[in-house]
């Protein structure tokens, strides 16, 4: 019975908890909405207010290129680890939103960054003009806690068949998981799918404005 009581408080308060950070990802989304309006460069729109994509998630760092300039708003790498990243998405990436928690699975130089960039989350907002904007999470080492040993022991049996034997031991291990950063939420995805459609906006509107003085 204590149980279950502990169990809903908690859900109570993760719920409390998940209800807060939703409305601050809306108020900020709603802050650089007004940017969007009130510049006519969408650089400085998303980057130079007090409330700026890297506001839009949880996340270490920023980077957006735009019309062929890369502004960054992270803890980073060098340059040249930078351009090789986004020759990477250049090269490889299509889907108007995508995610990972573990770069380097996708991108093997990541592993060279990876306490910096483990996970990234990428808006592409013209394929054509290579336009991205794109977060980064630090790298957050796991312990994952198994049953016997993973690795089943092998030998060889007549003929030269390899023949798997039976786990000799039930003890629990642990295993640190590293190369991966914490997951993206539903409710970022949800957040950068909405700033998207806001970025997506204002450019149309900003070419319309043009296209009617000209």
């Amino acid at each position: 019975m204590l149980g279950q009581i502990l169990s809903s408080v908690l859900e109570f308060r993760q719920d409390e908890e998940n209800h807060i950070i939703i409305q601050i990802y809306e108020a900020n989304i709603s802050q650089l909405a007004k940017s969007l309006q009130k510049h006519v460069s969408i650089i400085d729109a998303l980057t130079f207010d007090e409330i700026k994509i890297l506001n839009m998630t949880d996340v270490s760092g920023c980077i957006l290129t735009y019309e062929g300039m890369t502004t960054l708003l992270v803890p980073c790498s060098n340059q040249m680890q930078i351009e090789g990243l986004l020759e990477f998405i250049k090269n490889n990436i299509k889907n108007a939103i995508n995610s990972t928690a573990s770069l380097s699975e996708l991108y093997a130089p990541a592993k060279e960054f990876e306490k910096v960039t483990s996970g990234l989350m990428l808006v592409v907002l013209s394929n054509m003009e290579k336009n991205y904007i794109i977060w980064l999470k630090p790298e957050r080492k796991q312990t994952m806690n198994w049953t016997g040993n993973q690795e089943k022991p092998v030998e060889i049996i007549q003929g030269g068949y390899m023949n798997l034997s039976p786990r000799s031991s039930f003890e629990t291990w642990a295993e640190v998981v590293s190369g991966t950063s914490e997951n993206w939420s539903l409710t970022e995805k949800n957040v950068v799918k909405r700033l998207k459609e806001e970025i997506t906006y204002s450019i149309n509107e900003k070419a319309g404005v043009l296209k009617s003085m000209n």
